[in-house]
């Protein structure tokens, strides 16, 4: 099989291994694996100045295309040509199983990083995703002070209930008692004035969510870098129950 991987890393390379060697690949003559995200301008690769179009160009019925956040133009188009596309963006195992991962990691920076005990500081959460769900958890159980940011209503009520601290994400915030700001929402909510005191900023969302003046330590892609062979595990094990699936629905 003809393997073209995009994204250098030893996700993507444990994840090529696994899939090339897979009984369930072996109709496939080419396996092209994009990157996580697989595109950031919407034109590009991730990463290269190739672009979506000149990649994908030559794919036909034998092809297998691994991919995460695809546009819809580029995936219709390669199912076109008769080829088969995964997408991990529409994959909620794939998806939950990666937020597990970026939570471990980011609670694994606290301890290593660190100069006190999880339950000697107060944490930030800004999101109730799949990574906040599971950070919440961790960081409850570890004993650590938590404050959940959100803008659902609905949500910051069922915490309430069960006595979390809720503060709604907007502009203006109370930040006041927390040593560490998760943030896991792609979007910017809290402006910080000048002169402002404002607490250790950990980044595991994408994108300029914070102001230039702000001190940030940014971690994209963290499965990827704290855990790269469990992450290609999962990430080639996702496809294989998307090529089982496509399998049975054939039969």
């Amino acid at each position: 099989m003809k393997t073209i991987v995009y994204e250098k890393s030893l996700r993507a390379q444990i994840c090529e291994k696994i899939l090339t060697s897979s009984p369930l690949t072996g109709r496939f003559g080419e396996l092209i694996i994009l990157p996580i995200p697989s595109t950031r301008d919407g034109v590009h690769i991730n990463g290269t100045e190739l672009t979506l179009s000149e990649a994908l160009s030559g794919v036909s019925h034998d092809t297998l295309v691994v991919s995460y956040a695809l546009p819809k133009e580029y995936a219709c188009a390669a199912r076109d040509r008769g080829a088969l596309v995964w997408d991990g963006a529409s994959d909620e195992r794939f998806l939950s199983e990666n937020a597990e991962l970026t939570a471990l990691a980011t609670l694994g920076i606290l301890l290593c990083d660190g100069r006190r005990a999880p339950s000697d500081i107060s944490v930030g959460i800004v999101g109730y995703g799949r990574i906040g769900k599971v950070l919440l958890r961790l960081l409850l159980y570890l004993g650590a002070r938590v404050r959940v940011y959100t803008s659902r209503s609905e949500v910051r009520m069922e915490l309430s209930a069960l006595g979390v601290d809720t503060a709604e994400a907007r502009e203006g915030a109370e930040l006041s008692g927390l040593d560490i700001l998760i943030n896991t929402a792609p979007a910017r909510i809290f402006s910080f004035e000048d002169g402002t005191p404002c607490p250790r900023i950990i980044e595991l969302a994408s994108g300029s969510n914070f102001p230039e003046r702000v001190s940030v330590e940014r971690y994209p892609s963290l499965p990827a870098r704290a855990y790269p062979e469990t992450a290609g595990r999962v990430f080639a094990e996702a496809v294989e129950r998307f090529l089982f699936s496509a399998k049975e629905g054939a039969e």
